[in-house]
């Protein structure tokens, strides 16, 4: 099973750090960062 997390505003995924570690031995998770968040690079 696959979880996917995406950032609220003013946040990135690093937020989810202690919650992937949770979640991983038992799902998938995937981390979005929105656009201008994060790691995440502008859009074209």
């Amino acid at each position: 099973k696959t979880i996917i997390l995406v950032n609220g505003s003013l946040a990135t995924t690093a937020s989810f750090a202690q919650t992937v570690r949770n979640l991983h031995p038992t799902f998938n998770v995937v981390l979005y960062d929105q656009p201008y968040s994060g790691r995440s690079k502008p859009t074209p």
